[in-house]
């Protein structure tokens, strides 16, 4: 056997002894993964493609590009922003992720992480046939944890737990306030929670197909201009706290 021949064996055998579980890696080994994954929520639809590495010092980090179709629906995170009569903007994001997997033991890795996202009409849209409209620029900055669990060999379920703070920055206006054809100005504080269930089946030596399920919390806080009625030159948004639910499925490939 060729030394070549000696690595690309040396490789399969750590793929094929890899879980498929994004953020964790066989101790001492490097693994990259790219893949894509669609969600659905009761608001909207997205996808985003991916790519991750899990270093051979354990340190994870993770790239995503999102994509989404905002529906004429209600936004259960926001419930007193009217539906829109016209057709939302498309949303579009970024998010970035850094963490650090532990091997506790050999059935169970854990990967806390630091995620920050940068997201555009992914949050609070609304669009309507009088020209009245109200976009959103959002940060969230967030802290989590995902704990994978080594069942059997191809199948690993694990559940991701997150918390932080999100920003929206809010531009819109509407005809009906005091100051109609004025673009105005507005921020949406918010504390988020994100839990996610998911199921990583290998359909291949090198690819996985995950389905899963996130409930999401959020604790909003709006400023005096987002919390106004609308005919008073506001966005209408209340200091509720909202939940929503997504279901997702996701495809990677390792190398």
């Amino acid at each position: 056997m060729t030394s070549a021949e000696a690595q690309n064996l040396a490789e399969s055998t750590i793929i094929a002894n890899y879980d498929d579980v994004i953020g964790t890696a066989p101790r001492g080994q490097t693994i990259s993964a790219a893949g894509a994954a669609v969600e659905e929520t009761q608001n909207g639809a997205q996808a985003y493609g991916f790519f991750t590495q899990t270093l051979a010092n354990d340190i994870y980090y993770e790239v995503r590009a999102y994509g989404r179709y905002n529906y004429l629906a209600q936004n259960p995170l926001f419930p007193t922003v009217d539906v829109s009569n016209i057709n939302n903007p498309m949303g579009y994001g970024f998010a970035g992720f850094l963490g650090y997997n532990f091997h506790p033991n050999e059935l169970v890795d854990i990967t806390p992480y630091v995620r920050l996202n940068y997201l555009k009409n992914m949050t609070i849209v609304y669009e309507d046939s009088n020209g009245n409209f109200i976009n959103s620029s959002t940060v969230t900055e967030m802290l989590g944890a995902k704990f994978a669990f080594k069942v059997i060999k191809g199948f690993t379920p694990y559940f991701n737990f997150s918390a932080g703070l999100q920003q929206s920055q809010l531009t819109g206006n509407f005809d009906s306030g005091p100051t109609p054809n004025t673009t105005l100005s507005s921020t949406v504080n918010q504390v988020i929670t994100i839990a996610e269930i998911g199921f990583n089946f290998k359909v291949s030596q090198s690819s996985s197909l995950i389905p899963y399920w996130q409930y999401i919390t959020s604790a909003n806080n709006p400023d005096s201009v987002a919390k106004a009625p609308y005919d008073q030159g506001g966005f209408n948004i209340s200091s509720l706290t909202t939940t929503q639910q997504a279901i997702g499925l996701k495809f990677s490939t390792a190398w």
